[in-house]
């Protein structure tokens, strides 16, 4: 069991974060999170013997959720989900339950504030699997180029690439939509 609290100490917060970036919802990215730790402490002393413990990991957790993935949009090509949230009228989604306990102005800024986080996680979704990695590494983790080219296990030449192709993507989408980029800051 130390191992174990060794192991979430020190990459919890990266792996949890990692993991609500790749998961469409809290319970998705718990569920990810559970089963990324699970992999790890199936093998102790293969985790024990890598260089970058952190970015193995994480790409523990990329591989899962790759499969994942796979196997729901098999699901979905048979019998689609229905989502719970609140639709708003420019087509995005509003949880209505973490908004419930503010008021007044304060409650508007929210809600604008995740409908535009929502718009741009739809942006990314609609983007390739790779550079949806890439991003989520990159800025909701913070990696370097290097470590996430140890996580994905590809050249650094290619993850600057990506970032560089998605972010290129998502700025003209969110440029044609009339975004500028003060609405995230």
């Amino acid at each position: 069991m130390q191992y174990l609290e060794q192991c979430i100490l020190a990459y919890g917060d990266a792996l949890y974060r990692f993991c609500c970036n790749q998961t469409d919802s809290r319970y998705e990215a718990e569920e990810l999170y559970q089963d990324t730790l699970l992999c790890v402490l199936e093998d102790p002393k293969k985790f024990q013997k890598v260089k970058n413990p952190k970015c193995y990991i994480l790409g523990v957790a990329l591989h899962l959720e790759k499969n994942k993935r796979r196997k729901r949009t098999r699901r979905d090509r048979i019998a689609p989900v229905i989502s719970g949230n609140v639709r708003t009228g420019e087509g995005g989604e509003i949880d209505v339950l973490a908004f419930a306990a503010g008021s007044g102005d304060e409650t508007e800024k929210k809600v604008l504030h995740h409908e535009l986080q929502q718009r741009l996680r739809e942006v990314i979704k609609v983007l390739p699997e790779t550079y949806q990695a890439v991003l989520s590494l990159y800025y909701g983790n913070e990696l370097s180029v290097k470590e996430i080219a140890g996580v994905m296990k590809t050249p650094e030449a290619t993850v600057k690439s990506r970032l560089f192709q998605a972010r290129k993507r998502l700025k003209k989408v969110l440029e044609g939509e009339g975004y500028d980029g003060t609405e995230f800051g």
